[in-house]
């Protein structure tokens, strides 16, 4: 495993104020590391986000809705929530708002967007955050997401974890810089066929391979780009674990999202693999056009 000292830095909270005078939240490294390394950790330290409880509170209220889906799945589920669900009841969900208001996350997230894209109107109206997945883990097993993968639908996810899972260094695992890799491939996929969901991303290396494992601690955010490679661990009990991961997907599914300046060759990593998908995929069908593949 690498050290994550390289990538967590906390003062990615402590703002930044270039010569126009205007105050950002993030310095513009953090978003060059972002870039480089497909992932960036926003963490306070062993002090958990002020507004965990009522977050998790909040959490609770929603995953017991009647009338939203849960998702199940090996160890356990998801409910799939819209941004608009929470925002339009901000006096029931105050601290969900907020989190989904706060300005160094969107910042981060539309700084990356346009290092792909040329068009900054096009990041600047990019929905963020469309969609919550609040996630529950409770029985003890591997996912499909304890594979190696990358996401057949490009997104940023955010991700904040609500449980203490830092005694198991195996919780959630990336490859830093494997989205340029992945890049190269997705889009040769795409020509062929415009429909994400037909893309091979279920990854065998051919060597081993080092990646980043984080110590997950209440309150710890983290912001991946999807087409870096990526696992979750495998549960060992059946203590309740819970997470939110929210959705931003890209503003245009063009060939711009996939076509990158290199970053240093140190940066992408060397990897040798062979992608499929072992699931039938009989019957699917991307429905929503911003998805498809547009040139």
């Amino acid at each position: 495993m690498k050290s994550l000292s390289r990538w967590l830095n906390p003062s990615v909270w402590g703002g930044f104020t270039p010569s126009n005078g205007r105050r950002y939240e993030v310095s513009p490294d953090w978003i060059e590391s972002f870039y480089r390394s497909g992932f960036v950790v926003l963490d306070k330290g062993d002090e958990p986000a002020a507004d965990l409880t009522e977050i998790e509170h909040e959490f609770d209220a929603l995953v017991t809705e009647p009338s939203l889906i849960h998702h199940e799945y090996e160890n356990g589920f998801y409910t799939a929530v819209s941004r608009s669900t929470v925002t339009t009841q901000a006096s029931r969900f105050p601290a969900l708002s907020k989190f989904l208001g706060d300005r160094r996350i969107q910042e981060l997230i539309r700084g990356y967007l346009n290092r792909f894209y040329s068009d900054s109107r096009l990041v600047d109206t990019t929905v963020l955050h469309e969609q919550l997945d609040l996630e529950i883990n409770s029985r003890p097993g591997s996912t499909n997401n304890s594979k190696w993968h990358f996401d057949r639908m490009p997104s940023i996810k955010t991700c904040l974890f609500l449980t203490d899972v830092s005694h198991e260094p195996d919780a959630f695992l990336v490859i830093p810089g494997s989205h340029f890799v992945v890049r190269d491939r997705f889009l040769n996929s795409l020509r062929k066929n415009p429909d994400p969901l037909f893309v091979d991303n279920f990854v065998d290396f051919h060597a081993p391979v080092t990646p980043i494992s984080f110590r997950i601690r209440p309150g710890m955010i983290i912001l991946f780009d999807t087409l870096t490679m990526h696992r979750g661990g495998v549960m060992r009990n059946d203590r309740v674990r819970k997470a939110i991961r929210t959705v931003t997907w890209p503003p245009r599914l063009s060939a711009k999202y996939f076509t990158w300046t290199p970053p240093g060759e140190e940066v992408v990593p060397s990897l040798s693999f062979t992608a499929s998908h072992p699931f039938d995929r009989t019957g699917q069908k991307m429905e929503d056009p911003r998805h498809l593949f547009a040139g």
